[in-house]
This record gives structure tokens, sequence and C-alpha cells, in this order.
């Protein structure tokens, strides 16, 4: 099992013919004999190759306009059998020659699957053949070799050089595990494009991810990582002007990022945020950029050390040049113009990245890991839309625009989750405690003297009415909280008796 097998026949059979020209160059070298279907049969021939067409091969000419070409014994018998002397007898009485290898790439269900609505269609392009002749190499990967893909072509040919036209036992099975791994991603994709639009939560969840890159390395230095794309959700559609490679946790802020994005999308003003560990640290709505950046910045401006920076309008030199007087590891816009790249250029590991506004995506599922499993559930891709008043003192439509703008944004920090806000900027954040007081101390605390007259947001509702006094010592004018606590009476009550707007939006996000 472990000797090197010596290709003598290979049955190719592509829709993608890039690079083809060069494999079949290689394979001719070293004497190797074609096997061929239709298209791809004549392309060989364009060649200047000899090739044996499979309906030669079979007997039978290709039917049902070409949906059955390979599917006979005298092609997978050639490609399962073991080649002992049982197996090579038993091919020998039928008058079938054994097949070494099995050059195969399926038809494009996957990029077709995009465009086509067409059900009747898009099944045209489910390939039956293509995976059946693959997997019958893989399974028998002892003896034959499989090349699923265009790009395992050059390997291909580095074993030949190297083996002088003999394939490794190593190369053999990585082949089989590569085979195996695209026709499940394959069937994966298929399963997943006509599962029915009502069913969230299928029987089988089947999930196709291809590797992007490997990572730097993970949260910390002796983590290894990689980044992988999945049908189902896809990655962030930016592009990197300059700068280093990307990291596992640069990736986990951008993700957090776009999250904000699509919270604040349809704001004429221009929104930026500059995060910390996924969460915001600032974050404010402006008229301008420069304006945008510097409230945002003033946040929390020892937090924005090392952040990462998404505004929703292009970075002009004005605000780049502001920018550029603190250290930050990252900068995502729609655009750049040419006076902020010039500025940016002379920091060459700060990375610039610019993104589509229409590619920001609402909805879909998220997955989190678990030992042994997946969790899965819809995007909070929500907020409330109206609040009721629970105080006697009512809210006024300014006081109702800065609740809305506070509840907007708690919903993007870690639970447990408080926020202060005033003139459409973020003066305090209290994020990823597990006390609700402790998140309130802290908030109010880096909002300081700004806290008085400010509004006040809290992901959950409150239990006691400990955070509604804090809020009124510390000046707070209004509340907005989701309700629904046992003690919702006694928290109304407290509020009243302390002067403070109170309104429930009857939406909790936590978020873990």
């Amino acid at each position: 099992m472990n000797e090197p097998v010596k290709i003598r026949r290979a049955l190719i059979s592509v829709w993608a013919k890039e690079g083809l020209e060069v494999l079949l160059a290689h394979l001719d070298q070293f004497g190797v004999e074609f096997v061929s279907s239709s298209g791809t049969a004549d392309f060989i021939e364009q060649q200047g190759y000899k090739v044996i067409r499979v309906e030669d091969l079979t007997g039978f000419p290709e039917m049902l306009g070409g949906r059955v070409k390979t599917l006979h014994p005298a092609v997978h018998a050639g490609i399962l059998a073991p080649r002992t002397q049982e197996g090579l007898s038993e091919l020998s009485q039928n008058h079938i020659v054994p097949i070494d290898l099995v050059v195969v790439n399926l038809y494009p269900f996957l990029d077709q699957m995009g465009s086509l609505t067409d059900d009747l269609k898009l099944v045209e392009y489910i390939d039956i053949g293509g995976p059946t002749l693959l997997r019958a190499a893989a399974k028998n990967y002892r003896f034959v070799t499989p090349v699923p893909s265009p790009d395992f072509y050059q390997d291909l040919i580095q074993e030949l050089m190297d083996g002088n036209g003999m394939i490794s036992s190593d190369f053999r099975r990585r082949m089989m595990v590569e085979t195996f791994s695209l026709t499940a991603s394959y069937d994966a994709a298929i399963a997943g494009r006509f599962q029915p639009f009502d069913q969230s939560f299928p029987q089988r969840m089947l999930i196709s991810a291809d590797l992007v890159q490997t990572l730097r390395y993970g949260e910390n230095p002796h983590q290894k990582s990689a980044l992988y794309s999945t049908s189902s959700s896809g990655l962030p559609s930016f592009r990197c002007l300059q700068g280093k490679e990307l990291s596992y946790n640069n990736f986990l802020d951008l993700e957090a990022g776009t999250r904000l994005l699509k919270t604040f999308r349809n704001e004429p003003e221009c929104f930026t945020t500059v995060l910390k560990h996924s969460n915001p640290c600032g974050l404010a709505l402006a008229t301008e950029p420069a304006e945008a950046w510097k409230q945002a910045y003033a946040g929390d401006p020892v937090s924005a050390f090392g952040g990462v920076v998404i505004t929703s309008r292009p970075v002009d030199g004005e605000t780049a040049a502001l920018m550029s007087e603190v250290f930050l590891e990252i900068i995502m816009a729609p655009s750049f113009e040419r006076k902020a790249l010039e500025i940016f250029s002379k920091k060459k590991n700060l990375r610039l990245l610019t993104y589509h506004p229409d590619n920001l995506e609402c909805g879909g599922s998220e997955f989190r890991s678990i030992n042994g499993g997946l969790l899965v559930q819809d995007e909070d891709d929500s907020f409330a839309m109206e609040f009721r008043s629970v105080t006697g003192k009512a809210a006024s439509p300014t006081d109702i625009h800065a609740l809305s703008f506070a509840h907007r944004t708690v919903k993007h920090l870690k639970s447990n989750a408080i926020c202060v806000v005033r003139d459409n900027m973020m003066i305090g954040a209290g994020c990823g405690c597990v006390s609700r007081v402790d998140a309130a101390k802290l908030a109010l605390e880096k909002a300081g003297e700004k806290a008085s007259g400010a509004y006040l947001a809290s992901d959950a509702f409150f239990p006691f009415p400990d955070c509604i006094e804090l809020a009124a010592a510390a000046g707070i004018r209004a509340v907005v909280e989701p309700g629904g606590s046992l003690r919702d009476k006694e928290v109304i009550e407290r509020a009243d008796s302390l002067g403070l707007i109170m309104v429930f939006s009857g939406e909790r996000h936590f978020w873990h």
C-alpha cells in the first residue's frame, strides 16, 4: 500500500479547461494513455494528443443529453478494481483496462446557484458522473489517484517529475481526503440551496468551509489559527489597501464593527466607532467625518489606543490628519481620499480597508462552537422602534431620539452592559460585567461630569432599583431598559421618586 503507483491510463473529464494543456503535456511525457468524454475529449484532440472516447470504451453512446456518459462497468471497474492477481484477472476476463488516474472537476453548481432562480435550470448543474468517478478513485486510493480540482495540477506534475511517472502513497492519500472533502462540500451546497426557506433549523445542518488563509496565531501567540469562508455566511466584503496581515482578533473586531455599521447604516450623519476587543469604546454621529472621529475618540481616549476604527463616510485629509495622531490598528471606510492615503502611507503597519455599503448583509444565522456541538440562532438585527413611557415624567421627542441612540448602542456591548450617551455620542460604557451594578458604575465613571443631563441604556432589565439610584446620583436625565422584571413596579416607583424619565423598549439585547 505504501508503494508508488505507475500512471499508465488516465480518465480526464473536466468542466473547466484552465491549466489542462500543461497537465496533458506532462502526462504525455510519461506515456500516459488518455480516456475522456465529449468536450474534454475534443479539447485533448485539439492539443494534438490521442484520446480514447468513453463511448468507444463502453460500447454505448452518451445518453439523455449527456446525463449518462461514464456510468458504466467498463469505466468504474477499471477504477475500483484492486490491483491483485484476482482483481486484474477479472478485469482481463471482461476486457477492461485499469485506470490509474482520475482527473475531474465538477459542474459549477456553486457558481450558478447565486444567479439562477429557476430550480429546473439549476438542477442541470448538479454533477452526477463527476462525483461518482472521484469517489470511486478516492475509495481505491491504494492504487488510483483522484485529482478533484485544477488547484492540484501543479502538485500532480511535481509528483510525476519527482517519481519519474510514479505517484507516491502519501500524495494518493492526500488526494483521497481532498476528494471526499470537496464532494461533501458540493453536496452540502446543493442541500442548502434547496432547503425550504421556512425551515430555519433542519434535521441536519450541513456546513461547508473553504480555507482562505492561515493566520499568524489565534487570540494568543501560542494558539494556531486559520480563516475559513463558509457557504452560509461568507466573509466581510472588504479590500485591503495597505498594512500588515490581519490577525484573528482583527477579524473579530471587524465583525463587531460591521454589526454596528448595519445598525446605523440609514443615519444621514457620518457614523464612526472605535472598537477594542470587539466592544465599541467610542462611537458618534456627526455631520462631518472629522467631527464624528473627534467625538468617537473623545468617548474613551485611553481605550482607543490600538483600536479599530470603522466609519460610514469616506476618510478625507482632515480626518486622516486627526486619526494619524493616535496609534490605531485598522481603519475601515467606504473609501479614502488621496490626501488621506498620503498621510496614512507613513504608517506602514496600519491596515486600511474599504468596503461597499451595499454589501452589508442583514439577517442570517449565527454559529457559536461549544464542546461537541454548535449553537445556532438568528442574527440580532432588530431594535425597538417604539418605547413605552412608564414614569410620570414623560419623554419629549428629543429624549426619545437620544434614548433610541442609546438603545441601539448598548446592544453592541458585551453583557452585562450599560451605556451613557449625549449629543449623538457614547460618553461612557460598562460592558462584560457579571454585575449590572458594576456595569453602571463603570459607564457612569467614564462619563464623569458629562453624565449630568445625559441618557442611560441597559441591555437587560433592572432587577432592583440600585442602578436607577446610581443614574440619578450622576445626574442622568432619562433611562431606557427592556422591562420585564418581577420588580418593575418597584423600579418605576423609585425612578419617579428621583425625578427620572424612564421608558421600556420591550426588547432585551444580551450579547455573550
